[in-house]
């Protein structure tokens, strides 16, 4: 069996008759491959030929081993209570694992973008429309004419392909965002500590600091104690830490604050931020919190050492 196939498959399945198969598989464990068949063609999913690729597509997904003419259930649906999820998700990474969906697919230009653009799918993901609509993860909006992913979770399929112009679009609208946040954390001080003197952004003299407020725990203290990194974000609930910012709290640690601001709630009346004191023991040093290095860049030196042909 080989991975190619695979992708050229003009469907993949129905959910429903899909979840039939493994609920089945997962009943009876292990069992010849044809006696398996028979058992589920009394299920009325269709063909001879629909049955077997069904089965076989959850070979693709790893979920079942077929080997000398038996088919066994591997165990990893432990938990059958999501398992529309987990099987679309499998699917999503099996399918794109050789054929990373493109950006240019898509109407928004940033990595947490939901629309797929118009009836324009290319052909080549005909199947993989067809499989997320029937796992209820693509809708199509008959008003704006455009397929909606109704998932938060796509984005790590999607090859990011990105010209100059779109780039600096999305570094702009960041920026713009994080001054927001940081111009509501100012306000937001001054309110709390009842004091206008003293608190400042320096975000904007000392990219370096590690932090972009100073500021005071209480409003009687005449030195800064208070250091805080202001990060917005969005519904993706997720946020992105510099190496620098890593290190200075780190070294601050109780005097280090981490305020994160819901720029879809900034407007809101009475909101707060979520405030994180000693970022880095509550951050890195807690099991509940994932985190993950995306970005390493290297320093190159001595250039002139190199020997050229």
């Amino acid at each position: 069996m080989n991975y190619k196939s695979f992708y050229s498959w003009e469907k993949f399945g129905d959910k429903k008759k899909l979840i039939k198969v493994i609920n089945t598989i997962i009943r009876v464990n292990e069992i010849k491959f044809n006696d398996l068949i028979n058992l589920l063609k009394g299920l009325n999913l269709g063909s001879n030929r629909t049955v077997q690729r069904m089965v076989i597509f959850y070979y693709y997904m790893d979920f079942i081993d077929i080997c000398e003419g038996n088919v066994k259930y591997k165990g990893n649906l432990s938990d059958t209570y999501n398992l529309n999820d987990k099987i679309f998700y499998r699917f999503c990474e099996q399918y794109f694992k050789y054929n990373p969906i493109e950006l240019v697919i898509f109407l928004s230009e940033n990595t947490e973008c939901q629309t797929i653009l118009g009836r324009n799918i290319p052909l080549r993901y005909s199947n993989f429309r067809d499989f997320a609509i029937s796992f209820e993860k693509l809708k199509f909006n008959i008003e704006t004419n455009s397929y909606s992913l109704l998932t938060h979770d796509f984005t790590c399929f999607i090859k990011k392909k990105r010209n100059l112009a779109s780039l600096e679009r999305s570094l702009d609208r960041k920026r713009e965002l994080g001054l927001m946040g940081e111009e509501f954390i100012l306000n937001f001080e001054k309110k709390r500590l009842n004091r206008t003197e003293g608190i400042v952004r320096i975000s904007d003299d000392d990219v370096s600091a590690g932090y972009d407020i100073k500021s005071y725990n209480n409003h009687s203290d005449i030195y800064h104690n208070r250091y805080i990194e202001v990060k917005t974000y969005t519904e993706n609930d997720k946020v992105y830490l510099s190496r620098n910012e890593i290190h200075v709290s780190k070294l601050l640690k109780d005097n280090y604050f981490l305020y994160l601001v819901d720029v879809d709630l900034i407007n809101t009346p009475g909101y707060s931020p979520i405030i994180i004191k000693n970022m880095h023991k509550n951050l890195f040093d807690n099991d509940l919190v994932k985190s993950k290095i995306e970005l390493v860049s290297y320093e190159v030196s001595d250039l002139n050492k190199l020997i050229l042909e």
